[in-house]
């Protein structure tokens, strides 16, 4: 079973061939200088254009190719990264050149976290002023799991699911209404609600009417009593069940994600499920991913006290 959760670059950067140079970077040598640097960035040996796209845990080397002249030879080459782990424990890059000519690639980095990094290259020479060229990168973290939306009959048992953190407290995903009273500002995390109306099952935003009507029903974490309600948004998506489970890797992810926001922007409360739709959301945060829903089953009617157990399970790509 493929396995989850999901935000949003341009795959097709992560293909493009290019280098980053001083004609691509807003710090780049000025035409007086007389050393000429380019510098090009691959992760798991595929080049990245500036701006590019790579994931959490890629292996990219930067590789920096520089020149000089018989009046102005090469002497240092210094490689900085704003993400502190770049060449983890021994700081910067930075070697000694010699001649008019040179290669150097720094040691590869891991990439870390979810947010725009940018590498910046600086070569001096004997005489002059140094040239300077910058890189940017976007790295994205895809998240998945499944996970399982709770039992309705029952309201100790009932989940709500959180798209965007794994609690120390709980060490889960998934949370009770027990979690959101036991845990403070628990409710902050709450990124989905699994309801049932008038036989019809959905997934709603915790904001929205359905949900909180029957949720703050309920004696034990009852939702009206939240400080805090999360806005998420979702839309039915015309990727089939099939495609979605045949994106395995994170690039086939990236482009699914992609062809699924060229669509529409994510704009409902809440969504009535059906096995095996696949659906975009976008959390709060501005946060996006692709859910598909396995077996929706039961849940509870509080106008007519109907109730049968039932669950819901979510496939998520979600993208951080």
């Amino acid at each position: 079973m493929k396995k989850i959760f999901f935000a949003m670059m341009v795959v097709s950067s992560y293909f493009m061939i290019s280098s980053c140079s001083k004609s691509d970077s807003p710090s780049a040598t000025p035409a007086s200088t007389d050393i000429t640097a380019v510098m090009v960035v691959t992760a798991n040996g595929v080049v990245v254009a500036n701006n590019g796209t790579v994931f959490l845990d890629d292996s990219v080397v930067v590789t920096v190719t520089c020149t000089g002249n018989a009046s102005n030879a090469l002497t240092n080459l210094k490689i900085t990264c704003t993400d502190p782990n770049f060449n983890l424990s021994n700081g910067d890059y930075q070697t000694a050149l010699t001649g008019i000519a040179a290669v150097k690639s720094a040691p590869r980095w891991p990439a870390q976290g979810n947010s725009t990094v940018t590498f910046t290259a600086t070569v001096t020479g004997s005489t002059g002023s140094p040239a300077v060229v910058t890189c940017k990168l976007n790295v994205l973290q895809v998240i998945r799991g499944s996970h399982l939306l709770g039992n309705q009959k029952n309201p100790s048992e009932i989940q709500l699911y959180s798209s965007t953190i794994m609690n120390p407290t709980t060490t889960t995903n998934t949370f009770g209404f027990t979690d959101i009273a036991s845990v403070p500002d628990l409710d902050t995390a709450i990124d989905f609600v699994y309801f049932t109306r008038t036989t019809f099952n959905y997934i709603g935003s915790p904001d929205d009417t359905g949900a909180l009507s029957i949720y703050g029903a309920l004696a034990n974490g009852n939702m009206a009593n939240w400080a805090h309600r999360n806005k998420t948004r979702f839309i039915l998506t015309n990727i089939s069940s099939s495609v979605f489970d045949a994106a395995t890797t994170n690039i086939a992810m990236l482009a699914m994600l992609t062809s699924a926001k060229a669509t529409g922007e994510p704009t409902l409360k809440s969504i009535s499920i059906l096995n095996n739709q696949v659906y975009l959301f976008k959390t709060e945060s501005g946060k996006y991913g692709l859910m598909r829903v396995q077996s929706p089953s039961g849940g509870w009617e509080p106008s007519t006290a109907t109730t049968v157990s039932g669950d819901v399970q979510l496939l998520t790509d979600f993208f951080n």
